[in-house]
């Protein structure tokens, strides 16, 4: 599949500057994809600015959290798509770069996302962990595996006074209680007081 992807993207790049070419010549494709170099990497410059001030806003509770995670990655998509070499792939980069396309794709990036972390989660042998389809919860029962219930004791801590002396030893179980005076005490039973 990834060589597939790697084909088409060579014809389409291939056929756009041949295109291009026959349409305004060799020397305005080259200034074409030149600008178009410059041009993102000044706005890729301040769109990440931008959307960096939308995530600390979010983080201050000013705005949404998921719009301003969505627009950084589609500032972070469109810099991907600046630095591949190629006339459609510059210009797909551009169109995201501005705001008014970033709002139009914010609502598929979460859905990507989300289909690329359940793929690399299957890869891996993940099940359960969330995500549709894949667990317990609202998208559906969970596929195979067993669950444990059980509770995490730390075994790495270990008993101190108040000045940071680590105390060693074993707990013993406390001695039985003394009978009650007037109380008989069982024959067979060891006297506590020896």
């Amino acid at each position: 599949m990834p060589l597939l992807i790697l084909l088409v993207y060579i014809i389409v790049e291939v056929a756009a500057i041949a295109g291009l070419v026959s349409l305004v010549g060799f020397w305005w494709t080259l200034a074409i994809i030149l600008g178009s170099i410059l041009a993102g990497s000044v706005l890729f410059a301040t769109q990440t600015r931008s959307s960096m001030r939308q995530v600390s806003a979010a983080m201050h509770g000013e705005g949404s959290p998921a719009s301003a995670l969505a627009d950084t990655a589609t500032v972070g998509i469109a810099g991907i798509l600046l630095t591949i070499p190629g006339i459609v792939t510059s210009a797909i980069g551009l169109l995201l770069l501005f705001p008014p396309t970033r709002v139009l794709v914010r609502p598929v990036v979460p859905y990507l996302v989300l289909r690329q972390q359940r793929k690399a989660a299957t890869r891996m042998g993940y099940t359960g962990m969330g995500f549709p389809g894949m667990g317990d919860g609202p998208a559906g029962p969970r596929r195979g595996g067993t669950i444990v219930d059980g509770e995490v004791v730390d075994t790495t801590t270990r008993p101190t006074t108040e000045d940071g002396t680590i105390i060693e030893g074993e707990i013993a179980p406390p001695p039985p209680a003394a009978p009650e005076p007037g109380e008989k005490q069982d024959p067979n039973e060891e006297d506590p007081r020896q």
